[in-house]
Protein backbone atom coordinates (compact mmCIF):
# COMPACT_ATOMS: atom_id res chain seq x y z
CA UNK A 1 0.00 0.00 0.00
CA UNK A 2 1.01 3.47 -0.45
CA UNK A 3 0.34 6.55 1.18
CA UNK A 4 -1.19 9.41 -0.75
CA UNK A 5 -2.88 12.52 -0.10
CA UNK A 6 -4.80 15.10 -2.83
CA UNK A 7 -3.78 18.37 -1.36
CA UNK A 8 -4.05 21.10 1.61
CA UNK A 9 -7.40 19.42 3.93
CA UNK A 10 -7.55 16.38 2.34
CA UNK A 11 -7.01 13.58 4.73
CA UNK A 12 -3.73 11.01 4.02
CA UNK A 13 -5.35 7.70 2.73
CA UNK A 14 -3.51 4.61 2.19
CA UNK A 15 -4.02 3.44 -2.29
CA UNK A 16 -5.24 -0.37 -2.45
CA UNK A 17 -3.77 -2.76 -5.15
CA UNK A 18 -6.69 -1.06 -7.40
CA UNK A 19 -5.52 2.47 -6.45
CA UNK A 20 -8.93 3.43 -4.39
CA UNK A 21 -8.13 5.24 -1.53
CA UNK A 22 -8.71 3.76 2.35
CA UNK A 23 -8.37 4.85 5.55
CA UNK A 24 -6.83 3.70 8.53
CA UNK A 25 -10.23 1.59 10.67
CA UNK A 26 -9.92 0.44 13.88
CA UNK A 27 -12.72 -2.65 14.71
CA UNK A 28 -15.73 -1.41 17.68
CA UNK A 29 -13.57 -3.80 19.78
CA UNK A 30 -10.01 -3.41 20.55
CA UNK A 31 -7.76 -6.89 18.72
CA UNK A 32 -4.95 -6.24 21.25
CA UNK A 33 -1.29 -6.37 19.94
CA UNK A 34 1.32 -8.03 21.91
CA UNK A 35 3.98 -5.62 19.70
CA UNK A 36 4.25 -2.79 21.89
CA UNK A 37 4.73 -0.74 18.51
CA UNK A 38 1.72 -1.14 17.14
CA UNK A 39 -1.55 1.14 17.29
CA UNK A 40 -3.94 -1.08 17.70
CA UNK A 41 -6.97 1.22 19.67
CA UNK A 42 -8.46 4.51 19.41
CA UNK A 43 -12.25 5.36 20.54
CA UNK A 44 -13.90 8.43 21.34
CA UNK A 45 -16.94 8.43 23.72
CA UNK A 46 -18.15 10.41 26.96
CA UNK A 47 -18.11 9.63 30.47
CA UNK A 48 -20.02 11.12 33.77
CA UNK A 49 -18.04 12.62 35.95
CA UNK A 50 -18.71 13.54 39.67
CA UNK A 51 -17.33 15.50 42.23
CA UNK A 52 -16.79 14.79 46.00
CA UNK A 53 -15.48 17.18 48.81
CA UNK A 54 -14.14 16.47 52.52
CA UNK A 55 -17.16 18.41 53.93
CA UNK A 56 -20.54 20.01 52.85
CA UNK A 57 -22.32 19.38 49.25
CA UNK A 58 -20.88 19.98 45.69
CA UNK A 59 -23.49 18.52 43.32
CA UNK A 60 -21.86 18.77 39.33
CA UNK A 61 -25.24 20.21 36.99
CA UNK A 62 -25.96 16.69 35.26
CA UNK A 63 -26.79 19.27 32.01
CA UNK A 64 -22.88 19.71 32.30
CA UNK A 65 -21.17 16.12 33.74
CA UNK A 66 -19.63 14.95 30.81
CA UNK A 67 -16.23 14.74 30.04
CA UNK A 68 -15.55 14.44 26.27
CA UNK A 69 -12.34 11.74 25.69
CA UNK A 70 -10.52 10.36 22.76
CA UNK A 71 -8.05 7.37 23.20
CA UNK A 72 -5.30 6.67 20.95
CA UNK A 73 -3.33 3.60 22.19
CA UNK A 74 -2.79 4.21 25.74
CA UNK A 75 -2.97 8.17 25.62
CA UNK A 76 -6.50 9.39 26.49
CA UNK A 77 -7.23 12.80 26.21
CA UNK A 78 -10.24 14.84 28.29
CA UNK A 79 -11.94 17.60 27.87
CA UNK A 80 -15.04 18.83 29.65
CA UNK A 81 -17.06 21.99 30.69
CA UNK A 82 -18.62 21.50 34.46
CA UNK A 83 -21.15 23.49 35.87
CA UNK A 84 -21.40 23.24 40.07
CA UNK A 85 -25.53 23.30 40.62
CA UNK A 86 -25.04 23.59 44.40
CA UNK A 87 -21.88 24.56 46.82
CA UNK A 88 -23.38 23.91 49.99
CA UNK A 89 -20.64 24.97 52.64
CA UNK A 90 -18.22 22.39 50.78
CA UNK A 91 -14.73 22.43 52.77
CA UNK A 92 -11.54 20.95 52.18
CA UNK A 93 -10.07 19.08 49.10
CA UNK A 94 -11.67 18.93 45.70
CA UNK A 95 -11.92 15.93 43.78
CA UNK A 96 -13.44 14.64 40.57
CA UNK A 97 -14.22 11.67 39.70
CA UNK A 98 -15.16 9.36 36.30
CA UNK A 99 -12.21 8.92 33.73
CA UNK A 100 -12.91 6.60 31.29
CA UNK A 101 -9.94 4.31 31.43
CA UNK A 102 -7.82 3.39 34.97
CA UNK A 103 -5.00 5.66 34.92
CA UNK A 104 -1.21 3.87 34.81
CA UNK A 105 1.10 4.98 37.76
CA UNK A 106 3.61 5.98 35.31
CA UNK A 107 5.07 8.34 38.35
CA UNK A 108 5.62 5.12 40.81
CA UNK A 109 3.08 6.76 43.30
CA UNK A 110 3.78 10.56 42.55
CA UNK A 111 1.99 12.74 39.91
CA UNK A 112 1.22 11.30 37.11
CA UNK A 113 -0.61 13.87 35.11
CA UNK A 114 -1.71 17.36 35.05
CA UNK A 115 -4.71 18.98 34.07
CA UNK A 116 -5.15 22.46 33.41
CA UNK A 117 -8.32 24.27 33.97
CA UNK A 118 -10.32 27.62 33.84
CA UNK A 119 -12.49 28.72 36.76
CA UNK A 120 -15.46 30.90 36.25
CA UNK A 121 -17.88 32.29 38.42
CA UNK A 122 -15.72 30.99 41.86
CA UNK A 123 -15.30 32.83 44.85
CA UNK A 124 -13.48 36.57 44.17
CA UNK A 125 -10.82 35.46 46.69
CA UNK A 126 -10.00 32.26 44.13
CA UNK A 127 -7.03 31.99 41.85
CA UNK A 128 -8.17 29.26 39.60
CA UNK A 129 -7.76 25.56 40.11
CA UNK A 130 -5.21 23.06 38.16
CA UNK A 131 -5.61 19.09 38.97
CA UNK A 132 -3.83 16.60 39.13
CA UNK A 133 -3.99 12.67 39.20
CA UNK A 134 -1.67 10.79 42.15
CA UNK A 135 -0.64 7.41 41.25
CA UNK A 136 -2.90 4.53 40.03
CA UNK A 137 -5.55 6.89 41.72
CA UNK A 138 -8.66 7.85 38.83
CA UNK A 139 -9.80 10.68 40.66
CA UNK A 140 -8.52 14.20 39.79
CA UNK A 141 -7.38 16.06 42.64
CA UNK A 142 -7.39 19.97 42.54
CA UNK A 143 -4.98 22.25 44.19
CA UNK A 144 -4.50 25.90 44.01
CA UNK A 145 -3.19 26.64 40.27
CA UNK A 146 0.36 27.81 40.45
CA UNK A 147 1.80 26.58 43.90
CA UNK A 148 2.53 23.23 45.32
CA UNK A 149 0.31 22.92 48.31
CA UNK A 150 -2.04 19.83 48.64
CA UNK A 151 -4.94 21.80 47.66
CA UNK A 152 -6.92 20.66 51.13
CA UNK A 153 -8.66 23.99 51.02
CA UNK A 154 -9.81 24.17 47.47
CA UNK A 155 -13.89 23.34 47.91
CA UNK A 156 -14.03 25.81 49.89
CA UNK A 157 -13.69 28.14 46.88
CA UNK A 158 -16.45 26.98 44.93
CA UNK A 159 -19.94 28.48 44.60
CA UNK A 160 -23.39 27.09 43.32
CA UNK A 161 -23.16 28.24 39.31
CA UNK A 162 -19.04 27.96 39.67
CA UNK A 163 -17.94 26.43 36.04
CA UNK A 164 -14.83 24.62 35.53
CA UNK A 165 -13.11 24.02 31.75
CA UNK A 166 -10.93 20.90 32.16
CA UNK A 167 -8.48 19.56 29.60
CA UNK A 168 -5.34 16.98 30.02
CA UNK A 169 -3.71 14.11 28.71
CA UNK A 170 -2.63 10.90 30.79
CA UNK A 171 -1.28 7.09 30.15
CA UNK A 172 -4.08 4.42 31.10
CA UNK A 173 -3.33 0.92 31.97
CA UNK A 174 -4.82 -0.31 28.72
Amino acid sequence: QVLTSTGAGSPPAFEDAGGEATYVQFPATQVASADANRLDDYEEGTATITSASNGGTLTVNTGSDTLAYIKIGRFVHVQARLTFSTASSPTGSLTLSGLPFAPEDVAEGGESSHFGSLTQNANSAFEGLEFYLWGASANLNGRHQGRTDDGSNCANFIDTGTTLYLAGTYYATD
